[in-house]
């Protein structure tokens, strides 16, 4: 009949009144003090029935059905009604004392409320910003009657504030001001006022960042910090104060939020959630990361790939440019700044023909077949090429004037090349890591320079700290940082080379790949060398250590191969025959289903024909056999298949059991 979550433990109450604890003794179990960790669910023993539960980080409290509140577990800052200076852990449940008559009862991180028969309210517990509503900011280790309250029906608390909820369906907050629902950034209140706008309400919620509020008609209201909405949010709370409707929500009974992700439950049993998905809370179907490969539609073949940050590039056949993913910053270059989390087409770009995209952290790149590039997106280093003001961000594609004749381009953070038909090689943005060849000093630049390298090249590539080039006789150049030998040098003595330079035993490579502190170079024959950084298998040459300064060495395993990609610690290679192959870091899965955290040596991922793939710091995107599939970390939509990583706006959480409110 009622439940509650901790941060390591969760609690159950049944009809009968019983109380049951299972989690993980992180520091202790509440109720449970003999007991480690507890995999299924444990009676706690030698206490009375209860009629409602609360939990907080670590600890919980509970109503007995002759109206005391029975407390244990953590209490740091005096949240369960005894001194921390005297006992910091309640080891086993005993009632609070001065606590009688109670109906209703809440606790956050740090402070409890109690409502009693009478209407009246109790407060204890941690009082730095005035969330107790006594008068003054400091803690009170046994309950107080809050003043001026005399007829409540319900309490809630927050981190940093509490509500209270009257008979006459007004509400009072104390604490935070934002989070009252009052225009006073910064400030906090000591005591007990209205929420403005809050009235005609029939239940109340609180969270680390945010209120909640169901009214009468059954609509659903918002209101404190709007820092833990995305700001391509179509809609969020005011975050200076005021009341904000939740948009597509009727028929609300209850309401619940914790760890920016909100519940609504309404009269007919159905859950509505919104906010972040990051761990399937919202949607065990919808996790964040993704163990094997799943389907992505996309509207037609795809012959290049690109991911950024937390968004996504794709290239189809018929020179269409689509993107999906984060928006924030317009990289998706839509237009707007609202997300997807399916593909949808860059239409700007519709009157050229492309042939090459790249990708940054939070901007994006384009090569047509007249040779021009265009940006879209970020701006704060000049990324886009285009000698605009830093602080100018782009929503739709825009041409770099001064390029053209370009055949490659490639991206990395907030950096991109391009590369002539001449040979020549063109850099702008960031070059804090000496990354563009700009000279000692130059921390970027918002127009393309060109990069000297003596000789004529035919590929290059870029990371977020170095960059390489090919030159025609299969020579290869390095410039930008070698803290970890990326440059094919001792970076024992060589930490920056703001001039790009051979790299020593590279003689007959036909394609460059700059990864974080690693470097890569196919060869005539097929086979890969790498060097650098070996850290998590990065290098893919066997190692299970960390190591520095790994000289250009032979991939074992590798022939034929056709193309690389890397970014942030793993790399994925492609044969002549379509088959796929990766190394190096697995945390989010994004080598599919290898239980290891990393993958030292490389090892073939996927069968079939594969003819593009792509990695991000934490996911793979692959088109095999025509299809496009992706695997890894969700993170807000940018494998494109449709499960979120945040929702923005209520969604129905589905194959949920009926509910009630309890």
């Amino acid at each position: 009949v009622s439940v509650g979550l901790g941060d390591y433990f969760a609690a159950a109450l049944d009809h009968y009144g019983d109380l049951y604890i299972w989690g993980d003794n992180h520091g202790g179990l509440p109720g449970l003090p003999d007991l480690g960790t507890v995999f299924t669910p444990t009676l706690v023993e030698n206490v009375p029935a209860f009629t409602a539960i609360t939990a907080g980080a670590d600890h919980l409290l509970a109503l007995s059905e002759d109206g005391n509140v029975w407390a244990m577990g953590g209490n740091h800052a005096g949240q369960l009604g005894a001194d921390p200076a005297e006992s910091d852990w309640l080891a086993t449940p005993a009632p609070i004392e001065g606590l009688v008559n109670v109906t209703g009862i809440a606790t956050a991180f740090g402070h409890s409320l109690a409502v009693h028969a009478d209407g009246t309210v109790s407060a204890w517990g941690g009082n730095y910003y005035g969330q107790l509503g006594l008068g003054n900011g400091t803690d009170t280790y046994s309950p107080a009657t809050v003043p001026g309250v005399a007829d409540a029906i319900a309490v809630a608390a927050g981190l940093e504030h509490s509500l209270i909820l009257l008979e006459d369906g007004t509400v009072l907050g104390a604490g935070i001001t934002n989070l009252l629902g009052v225009d006073e950034p910064g400030s906090y209140s000591t005591t007990f006022g209205q929420v403005p706008g809050a009235a005609g309400v029939t239940a109340i919620s609180a969270t680390d960042g945010n209120s909640m509020a169901v009214f009468s008609d059954g609509t659903v209201a918002i209101w404190g910090d709007d820092s833990v909405f995305p700001e391509y949010a179509p809609w969020r709370p005011d975050g200076d104060g005021g009341v904000t409707i939740v948009p597509g929500v009727s028929d609300a009974i209850a309401v619940s939020s914790w760890n920016q992700h909100y519940l609504v439950l309404t009269g007919n049993g159905e859950v509505y959630g919104w906010g972040i998905n990051s761990h399937g809370m919202l949607d065990n179907s919808k996790p964040d990361a993704y163990a094997d490969f799943a389907e992505v539609p996309v509207p037609g073949n795809i012959t290049a790939l690109a991911i950024g940050q937390f968004h996504t590039v794709a290239l189809l056949d018929d020179g269409s440019v689509w993107t999906w993913g984060d928006n924030e910053l317009g990289q998706l270059g839509t237009g707007g700044t609202r997300s997807n989390t399916t593909p949808v087409q860059v239409e700007a770009l519709e009157d050229v023909t492309v042939v090459a995209v790249a990708a940054g952290d939070e901007f994006s790149v384009a090569l047509d077949d007249a040779g021009h590039v265009w940006t879209w997106g970020d701006n704060s280093e000049g990324q886009l090429g285009t000698g605009a003001a830093f602080t100018a961000v782009s929503l739709v594609p825009v041409q770099v004037d001064g390029l053209s004749g370009i055949t490659r381009i490639d991206a990395a953070a907030t950096s991109a090349l391009a590369l002539d038909d001449s040979g020549r090689i063109y850099g702008w943005g960031s070059n804090g890591s000496g990354q563009l060849a700009l000279g000692d000093g130059v921390l970027r630049s918002s127009s393309p320079a060109q990069v000297v390298t003596g000789g004529t090249a035919v590929d290059i590539a870029i990371s977020n700290s170095h960059a390489l080039a090919l030159r025609v006789n299969g020579v290869v150049l390095a410039w930008g940082s070698n803290d970890r030998g990326q440059l094919g040098q001792d970076s024992a003595t060589v930490q920056t080379v703001h001039v790009p330079a051979i790299v020593a035993g590279v003689n007959d490579a036909v394609q460059v790949e700059a990864g974080e502190r690693t470097s890569f170079a196919i060869l005539a024959d097929g086979t890969v060398l790498a060097w650098g950084s070996g850290t998590d298998g990065r290098l893919g040459v066997g190692s299970d250590y960390e190591y520095h300064d790994q000289l250009p060495t032979t991939i074992p395993g590798l022939s034929d191969v056709a193309d690389l990609t890397t970014v942030r610690g793993h790399t994925l290679a492609v044969t002549d025959d379509g088959q796929l192959y990766g190394w190096g870091t697995n945390n989010y899965q994004q080598l599919t289903e290898h239980a290891d955290y990393s993958q030292f040596e490389a090892g073939q991922l996927l069968p079939g024909d594969v003819t593009a793939a792509a990695t991000g710091r934490s996911s793979t995107l692959v088109v095999r056999d025509g299809a496009l599939f992706g695997t890894g970390l969700d993170e807000r939509g940018l494998l494109g298949i449709g499960r979120l990583y945040r929702a923005q706006e209520p969604i129905l959480l589905e194959d949920l059991p009926q509910l009630g409110a309890s």
